[in-house]
């Protein structure tokens, strides 16, 4: 809520630039408010396109897709993730083809298209081993276990499913590191706060 409350006032402030609308989305598709997402995404896009900032337009496009996805609006998903990895392959944003790729295996999922779906998943996979994400290699391997589950290849959706569950650890793990260190530099402050009131008086 602070988030949206900040990022609407910037709105109101000043002329918005397409970083505004498209961090708004991201908290509204964060929180399953798709309607608003949808509404900030397209706002988006219509200003990048202007701009010629053609990678925040295919990244924009990307995320698009996923809440299409869940909203089962499979026909706007393709249409969407099908222009960003367009521009991506034109203009090679190889920054966010990890990313455009683990959308597309979960967008072409969703279409049913298996085939498609595995292959943008793997490619992601290859991508991303340099960077190790437990992130991404979350949503790549929580859609190769559903796809191989469906083809009944089990053996392969047994062990996409114990890499899921292994970066899902990972992931569970660092947000438990974050909140400790952030716990610790609240104790740290509140000392130093203690101790300069205790000099003042």
């Amino acid at each position: 809520k602070t988030a949206i409350r900040y990022y609407k006032k910037a709105i109101d402030n000043d002329k918005p630039r397409f970083q505004v609308y498209s961090a708004l989305a991201n908290v509204y598709g964060s929180t399953s408010k798709s309607d608003s997402a949808i509404y900030f995404y397209k706002k988006a896009i219509l200003i990048s396109k202007k701009e010629k900032a053609l990678i925040y337009t295919a990244n924009d496009l990307s995320n698009l897709s996923l809440v299409y996805v869940g909203l089962n609006k499979t026909t706007e998903a393709k249409t969407a993730i099908d222009e960003s990895l367009q521009l991506i392959n034109q203009y090679q944003f190889e920054y966010i083809r990890n990313i455009a790729y683990v959308n597309a295996a979960m967008v072409y999922k969703a279409l049913r298209e298996y085939e498609k779906s595995e292959q943008y998943a793997l490619d992601a996979l290859k991508m991303d081993a340099s960077l190790n994400n437990a992130y991404t290699q979350k949503s790549i391997w929580g859609t190769l276990a559903e796809i191989y589950e469906i083809q009944k290849k089990y053996d392969l959706a047994l062990n996409a499913y114990k890499n899921f569950m292994t970066a899902s650890d990972t992931l569970q793990n660092q947000d438990k590191k974050v909140e400790l260190t952030r716990k610790v530099m609240q104790y740290e402050s509140d000392k130093r706060q203690a101790l300069a009131t205790a000099e003042i008086e």
